[in-house]
């Protein structure tokens, strides 16, 4: 951090290259102007012709510096300069001739004129754009209220089910465990597992939420082999996908990738509960990893009631949930794919969803492939 001081000198730092670059431009500009009206004045010319070149010379000065006083002062350093190279008699500051007062008095004026018209419309378009940028501001803090007001709205209305599923059945089986039968208590417990896991799974969701921060997901990133993270993400829904038949097909070539592996594995676990959660029981669901091209890609197919043309592109909108029925009648609040879309996106990689024929949904991901360089050790004798 800089101290107050730094900060000063940094300050003055600056303000004194921005004084030289004005006076730098402001000085060109006259030179060239005065060099131009030379040699219009050696081919006999017009003098109207030399004061349009130092009024337009104004109009640039005004333009590119950072203030005012530039144009002005190079107005009057204009009509000094005529005065000494053009006016009878000429390199000194006397003017014997009146048509040569009334024409600098003129010059003067318009050069004023000029660099007072163009500082009010520099102020103009410098008001803009601190309006427009204001309107931005406000307009993402109304767009993060709302995105706020959702998910509370959201969070609020979807854990009530599972907590009051779970508050329930522990409540059935401290009042009543030597009432119910085995099977029933192995059940009831079944159903308070699966309704935590679904409450980890969204409190995991929504602390990514709060690691997007201006739209730019925070990564730390590193080679990492997909085939070693696969398996691991699908351990943590090994419980969520009893009854369903999940197959993992992988290539003997490495497949490196430079992500974040424990963003990726959350990535894999949002898909495949997504496919595990529209799927009927019993369903084969197909998770396959491949090279094409440069890209290492990774698809999840399902088998289950599919995603409409019309919502293909929704599902990827905070907070969007679709119509179709969860295989656990439980509605989910619309962070599992956006958040997929906004890690995979951070990692410069795509995320598409297309129709798994004859029925479900393809969901697939790709990432730029790293190469992997071995190094051979040569041990001698």
């Amino acid at each position: 951090m800089h101290t107050a001081f730094e900060t000063v000198r940094i300050n003055v730092r600056l303000k004194t290259g921005g004084i030289r670059r004005d006076t730098f431009i402001s000085s060109c500009a006259l030179a060239g102007c005065s060099l131009i009206g030379l040699i219009f004045y050696f081919r006999n010319l017009s003098e109207a012709n030399i004061i349009s070149f130092y009024i337009l010379g104004i109009l640039l000065i005004a333009s590119l510096t950072s203030h005012w006083a530039y144009g002005a002062i190079s107005s009057v350093v204009g009509v000094i300069l005529f005065n000494c190279l053009y006016a009878y008699p000429r390199f000194n500051f006397y003017v014997y001739d009146l048509q040569y007062v009334i024409t600098m008095i003129v010059m003067l004026v318009a050069s004023l004129i000029t660099n007072y018209v163009m500082t009010l419309f520099r102020w103009q378009l410098d008001r803009e754009y601190h309006l427009r940028l204001s309107n931005e501001r406000i307009a993402r803090e109304a767009e993060v209220e709302r995105l706020r007001a959702n998910l509370l709205r959201s969070i609020s209305h979807d854990l009530r089910t599972p907590l009051t599923s779970i508050s329930g059945n522990a409540d059935i089986l401290l009042n009543n465990w030597n009432q119910i039968k085995p099977d029933s208590r192995e059940q009831l417990c079944q159903n308070i597992h699966e309704d935590s896991e679904w409450l980890i799974n969204l409190v995991e969701n929504l602390l990514f939420v709060t690691r997007i921060e201006d739209g730019v997901m925070p990564i730390r990133t590193e080679p990492e082999v997909l085939q070693e993270i696969i398996p691991e993400a699908l351990n943590r829904l090994a419980k969520r996908a009893k009854g369903y038949d999940v197959s993992l097909e992988a290539p003997e070539e490495l497949l490196v990738v430079k992500i974040d592996a424990g963003l990726f594995m959350q990535v894999i676990i949002n898909i495949v509960d997504n496919a595990i959660k529209f799927t009927p029981l019993g369903s084969e669901i197909k998770i396959r990893a491949f090279r094409r091209g440069s890209q290492a890609v990774l698809e999840v197919a399902d088998t289950g009631c599919g995603i409409s043309d019309e919502n293909k592109q929704k599902v990827f909108e905070m907070f969007y949930t679709t119509s179709n029925k969860s295989g656990d009648s439980r509605r989910g609040i619309g962070l599992g794919l956006p958040l997929c879309q906004s890690i995979v996106r951070a990692h410069g990689g795509t995320i598409h969803i297309a129709d798994n024929v004859p029925s479900g949904t393809v969901v697939s991901f790709s990432m730029h492939l790293e190469e992997v360089r071995l190094e051979n050790e040569y041990i001698g004798n």
